[in-house]
């Protein structure tokens, strides 16, 4: 893992605050709600929470908590501070918001914060939210955060040597490694202005999908969605209806 990562140590008594990005919601009996947050304070927490709520995934809380050491926690308050409502304009852009949080989800371990990631996050959703985002920038989007989330990580290859492993096309063109150490050095809006050609576009998403499927080991359901709205929706159809939860 990066070496950003801090573990955190639990006091037995003390209440907790936080604020997070709602990874996944899922319903828990009648009326309790077992939630994923990636927060800023203590990384990724997981909590039950009682009582009728309308929180959505992705949306922006502050939360009140009881810390358990088993790592299911008891979460007293839930405030929401940002729903990300324009997600809701644009199928792409609420697919990319599920596809962000569910691969932060899986592929960060409970309690270690890391608090460039949860930036990453929430920076990356907002930005989804924009009136005038196109469909293409979303795209070359999901590919910068993917490069920005696996470095942070620490599994993103130190050298271009290594992206040919993952390169089912052929030999990798130098401006494939070129372009792939360039969207992880900079940020992610000089990303989103560099100009790839569609062979190395496909080359890049080459590289991602096998590094993706070599630490996932499985499917993403908002990845098969992503897909699906790629091939079949156009770009500006409303999302209504579509969020998690």
């Amino acid at each position: 893992m990066a070496c950003s990562v801090r573990l955190v140590a639990w006091s037995t008594v003390a209440i907790q605050k936080a604020e997070g990005v709602v990874l996944k919601r899922k319903h828990f009996r009648e009326k309790s709600l077992l939630l994923s947050l990636y927060t800023y304070q203590f990384g990724k927490i997981n909590g039950i929470l009682k009582g009728k709520t309308s929180i959505q995934s992705p949306a922006y809380v502050e939360v009140v908590f009881y810390p358990h050491k088993k790592g299911l926690h008891f979460i007293s308050e839930c405030s929401l501070k940002d729903s990300f409502t324009n997600l809701n304009k644009s199928l792409l852009a609420l697919g990319a918001a599920n596809y962000f949080s569910e691969l932060v989800d899986e592929l960060t371990f409970p309690e270690q914060r890391n608090r460039r990631l949860f930036n990453l996050l929430f920076v990356a959703i907002s930005f989804l939210t924009k009136e005038d985002i196109s469909g293409p920038d979303i795209r070359r989007f999901i590919s910068i955060f993917e490069i920005k989330l696996l470095g942070l990580l620490g599994v993103f290859p130190s050298s271009g040597h290594h992206f040919h492993t993952w390169c089912g096309s052929g030999s990798i063109l130098p401006g494939t490694v070129a372009s792939l150490c360039y969207l992880k050095r900079e940020d992610m809006k000089k990303g989103l202005l560099l100009k790839i050609s569609p062979q190395i576009n496909r080359q890049i998403r080459e590289v991602l999908k096998g590094l993706l499927s070599l630490h996932l080991q499985k499917r993403l359901k908002s990845e098969e969605f992503l897909e699906k709205i790629s091939e079949g929706y156009p770009d500006t159809q409303k999302a209504t209806g579509v969020r998690k939860g």
